[in-house]
């Protein structure tokens, strides 16, 4: 009998919980500003798989999460629960649960945490680390390596090296060659050091067999004071033969230096960027650097060491109380085509987006972002990624 009561109590609070959930979400649904992208001039076509995710500020200092398509905005406020827990992934990791179910069952949501090719798709985590990183004495990495072709899945656990040495590991990107699985992680030690590994895992013996650590920073010793940062990637669950990050000076006042490091050989090649590339890079597309110079974005080819290209960058105005103020473009690279989200002059909502061929340069399309009713001086929206489908 006790039995059945503790099933009744577990679902009796399922029940409350989400329906709590429905009424406070009923009470607090209000009617927000409808946001759309709309088309300029170009192919129509190609924003159709474009999702603008961002955060909408209603005026009253409420902030309210939201994604933007050619179809209209979506609140994240105004969804469901299960709408929610869902949301909490990226549009990628939501087409792997999709498409391999069983082998994503109860994996991370983080793209970096993933490799995918034509026949293999690949999970590297970092599991039993305590948030706060006082307890690392179960650290462990949990690999997992799916056959497409016939289904089989490889999965195992292995303890992280050293791991009482560090309060969190993250893993920054997944690689892989032969039956080798190669994982970058970034390590922080307990003594405040900050440093980009990488580990070697033999799929068939199912072990750690190499671990190497790229780069450090920390308090003391090398590069001490500077920051590391691996430059972010427009598609993080691809193949590529290198990492790229850079290294910025004492204080994160400047970068430093961009560093190219080969997975295969272990090399490290620091790239001599001209002078008028010595902002932050906004993306990388695994072969290339993409820099904002101010009127341009220029493509940087990282093996040839050179500029490939220079976009110019339509006219921005943050003057007459724009949405969108901070006039750092946002960007996209995916199958030679830059997806490039600008402020737009003259208007409150502020944004323009634009899609480039990056091999010719030739616009393919100018959209912008527009509002169903006036703006309040008050409300803001800031637009902090561009996801686009398959």
């Amino acid at each position: 009998m006790k039995r059945y009561w503790r099933l009744i109590a577990i679902v009796t609070i399922v029940v409350l919980t989400i329906g709590t959930f429905y009424i406070q979400s009923a009470i607090a649904a209000v009617s927000y500003s409808e946001i759309k992208i709309e088309k300029i001039s170009g192919n129509e076509e190609l924003i159709e798989p474009v999702i603008l995710n961002g955060s909408y500020n209603t005026g009253t200092g409420m902030n309210v999460a939201i994604n933007v398509t050619p179809d209209g905005s979506e609140y994240i406020r105004n969804q469901s629960f299960f709408e929610r827990i869902q949301g909490m992934y990226s549009n990628e990791v939501k087409r792997l649960q999709e498409e391999y179910r069983s082998f994503m069952r109860g994996k991370s949501g983080s793209n970096t945490s993933y490799l995918e090719t034509e026949d293999t798709l690949a999970s590297a985590e970092v599991i039993n680390q305590s948030v706060r990183g006082s307890d690392s004495g179960d650290m462990e990495f949990d690999i997992a390596v799916l056959n497409k072709e016939n289904g089989e899945i490889t999965s195992f656990t292995v303890s992280v090296p050293n791991r009482a040495m560090y309060a969190q590991v993250f893993v920054e990107d997944v690689q892989m060659a032969d039956d080798t699985l190669k994982v970058v992680t970034r390590n922080y030690s307990k003594d405040g050091e900050n440093a980009l590994y990488m580990y070697h895992f033999d799929m068939t013996n199912q072990e750690i067999t190499g671990d190497k650590r790229i780069a450090i920073t920390g308090d003391n010793g090398e590069n001490a004071g500077s920051h590391l940062m691996i430059e972010p990637e427009s598609d993080q669950t691809a193949p590529s033969e290198y990492i790229i990050f850079s290294k910025d000076s004492p204080g994160g006042q400047d970068v430093q230096e961009y560093i190219v490091y080969n997975l295969e050989t272990g090399d490290k090649q620091q790239l001599e960027t001209p002078e008028k590339l010595s902002g932050d890079a906004l993306l990388s597309d695994k072969e290339h650097l993409y820099f904002n110079t101010g009127n341009q974005i220029v493509q940087y080819n990282i093996e040839t060491d050179e500029m490939t290209a220079e976009i110019d960058l339509p006219s921005q105005d943050t003057s007459n109380g724009d949405m969108q103020r901070n006039t750092r473009p946002l960007l996209h690279v995916t199958n030679d085509k830059m997806y490039l989200l600008t402020a737009s002059p003259g208007k409150k909502i502020g944004q323009n987006i634009t899609i480039i061929d990056t091999t010719s340069g030739e616009t393919l399309y100018n959209g912008k972002l527009t509002i169903e009713k006036p703006v309040d001086q008050n409300e803001s929206l800031h637009i902090f990624d561009i996801q686009v489908g398959s």
